[in-house]
């Protein structure tokens, strides 16, 4: 807010008359107003899932899903020669709601691409293990997370040494959010992190009660 007034305010007091300097500004503007709006949609899905004690649980198919989102991160993958794995059961349900489980699966796939650097690979596994519980993974090959910073990345805002995160877009909500969405289907999450190697986030889901 405190940018947007300042940009808007250099306008209007005639700080800046320059016509092209004005159009910067006012790019700049539409592009705060952009990350503002963003910031506020995901404090209150946040809110909203916070209050979710007990969400419709349906069979869902989450094989499907993670292909989808795996597609819809090709274009970008592309464009930076990053190489999208896949070791997807196709056929692997859960019990749980489709748009928060694709919403999580986007979280974990967008973090991964933005951490990964160019001409790497992320890998997107989903398997039953022994116990025919359905496990989710995304792993990276990107600057890692540092272990004292493990314990932390779940919380709102939260931002990892500055050398790993700097210059990645973002609100800092991403995690907080699928933290929730996974404490609504009863999950577990694992991570296995080390800098300069790569990140693995690995998601457990209870066996569906037959």
């Amino acid at each position: 807010i405190t940018i947007i007034r300042g940009y808007n305010q250099a306008i209007a007091d005639g700080t800046i008359t320059s016509p092209d300097e004005i159009e910067k500004y006012r790019i700049m503007i539409n592009e705060e107003t952009i990350r503002l709006e963003r910031l506020i949609k995901e404090l209150l899905d946040i809110s909203r899932l916070q209050r979710s004690e007990q969400e419709e649980l349906q069979e869902v198919p989450l094989g499907h899903i993670t292909n989808t989102v795996v597609d819809m991160l090709s274009v970008r993958a592309k464009n930076r020669d990053i190489r999208l794995d896949r070791n997807i059961d196709e056929n692997c349900t859960v019990e749980g709601n489709g748009d928060r489980l694709f919403q999580l699966v986007m979280i974990f796939g967008d973090n991964a691409m933005k951490y990964s650097p160019d001409s790497s690979s992320i890998c997107f596994s989903l398997q039953r293990n022994a116990n025919q519980e359905a496990v989710l993974s995304i792993s990276d090959h990107g600057c890692g997370i540092p272990q004292s910073d493990i314990p932390y990345i779940w919380e709102r805002f939260y931002k990892v040494d500055k050398s790993h995160s700097r210059n990645v877009p973002g609100t800092g909500l991403g995690l907080a959010i699928a933290r929730e969405i996974i404490r609504l289907h009863k999950a577990k999450v694992e991570v296995q992190s080390t800098e300069g190697q790569g990140t693995t986030f690995a998601i457990t889901f209870p066996k569906k009660i037959e």
